[in-house]
């Protein structure tokens, strides 16, 4: 699984992200952060292309914002 998060400055992306890392990681779950430029659309798309290129792609995928998320898509 694969979390796309936002800059590290957004405190609720972080909040958001401790909370979801921490209730997967319960179940085994390994997890790798992807962190966008932004958290527009145009860094969804951007983060997205960059998990697609890796050897070993995502099985999942959890975005921090609904704009990021549908980059990713």
């Amino acid at each position: 699984m694969t979390i796309v998060t936002e800059p590290s400055c957004a405190y609720d992306s972080q909040e958001r992200v401790r909370g979801f890392t921490e209730r997967i990681h319960q179940g085994g779950i390994f997890v790798a952060l992807v962190e966008a430029r932004r958290s527009d659309l145009a860094a969804g798309v951007e983060a997205g292309r960059r998990l697609l290129s890796q050897p070993n792609r995502p099985t999942a995928v959890f975005a921090s914002n609904e704009l990021l998320a549908i980059g990713v898509m």
